[in-house]
């Protein structure tokens, strides 16, 4: 299984607007060429569990898999454009995943902003008086 694998990236985001995770795509990739998790996972001279749990989205993609997976699928290619695809997939799929965090930490900050204008203004005023 040493031919390049062409690579197919699938939609990043669901009809629901949610980003998928991108174990779907490894899982799909693996299939095509012909891999099972197992024989992958040895392959690469990985844990099957692990491998397995990122391929079930229970795990992000490390850079060190991406490489792993862009030799596996694409021995020829010297830019590994395989895992620079998987680490930009994953960097969007943890900003979309983490976007309730970002929202209340946001609201967080605006009010504790508008409680330190409000006290500094006051200071200010007194000051002035």
């Amino acid at each position: 299984m040493t031919s390049k694998h062409k690579i197919d990236p699938p939609a990043l985001v669901e009809d629901t607007g949610d980003v998928v995770h991108p174990g779907s795509m490894i899982r799909d990739q693996l299939a095509e060429a012909g891999y099972s998790v197992n024989a992958a996972a040895a392959a690469m001279a990985l844990n099957r569990a692990n491998l397995n749990n990122v391929v079930l989205g229970k795990v992000a993609v490390s850079r060190d898999l991406a490489y792993r997976l862009s030799a596996l699928l694409n021995p020829d290619d010297a830019d590994m454009d395989f895992a620079r695809l998987l680490v930009d997939w994953q960097a969007r799929y943890d900003w979309h995943r983490d976007a309730p965090a970002r929202k209340t930490l946001l609201s967080v900050m605006q009010a504790s902003r508008r409680t330190i204008d409000a006290r500094g203004k006051k200071a200010i005023d007194e000051v002035e008086a």
